[in-house]
């Protein structure tokens, strides 16, 4: 019993932090949601019916290489989210989808946010297409550093070895998180 009341809990999770994902993936436009509610530069704002906010940015920028030469490969949509959250009650939550199932932790690589030169490690599911920061701590973290910055790079690895780096301007970003936060208050 305790197995299933904490499998459904991860299940609830884990669907309520995609969220955004979904319905950015379920967009036809292929940059963007059809009418954020505000675009800062290089970020745009939406919220749901549920008073759930986010604000997105996909890369201006992206590597892809294996075995040190570029190559092309094909992948989803990369976009890095700052969410806040009405249920559980979180704030500025970071994460990141790279458009591909990543390496896991245990094969030798996480994902890795760089922030002009600080550095911040993102985890994901085994074969999960979505990184997380640690906890709210390091959400804190990041997003002040963006704030501050001028440009956030991801840097990931796929199951099949090939190693990205998207580059994501942070012009824009500060008007942005503010105005998720006022859209969605505490």
């Amino acid at each position: 019993m305790k197995k299933l009341l904490m499998f459904l809990k991860l299940f609830v999770t884990v669907s309520i932090l995609s969220y955004p994902m979904q319905v950015w993936a379920q967009s036809n436009d292929s940059t963007s949601l059809s009418s954020p509610l505000s675009s800062n530069a290089a970020w745009d704002v939406y919220t749901d019916v549920a008073k759930n906010c986010w604000l997105v940015s996909a890369p201006q920028k992206l590597v892809n290489t294996k075995g040190g030469k570029k190559v092309e490969v094909n992948r989803g949509k990369s976009l890095l989210f700052i969410s806040f959250w009405e249920q559980p009650k979180q704030r500025g939550e970071v994460s990141y989808t790279g458009g591909y199932p990543y390496r896991s932790y245990r094969e030798g690589s996480g994902v890795v946010l760089r922030v002009d030169s600080e550095e911040f490690e993102l985890f994901s599911e085994p074969d999960g297409q979505v990184a997380w920061s640690k906890n709210s701590n390091e959400d804190i973290k990041i997003t002040n550093a963006m704030k501050r910055g001028t440009e956030a790079t991801i840097i990931a690895f796929s199951k099949r070895g090939t190693k990205t780096v998207d580059t994501i301007s942070l012009r824009g970003f500060t008007a942005a998180f503010e105005d998720a936060e006022k859209r969605c208050p505490e």
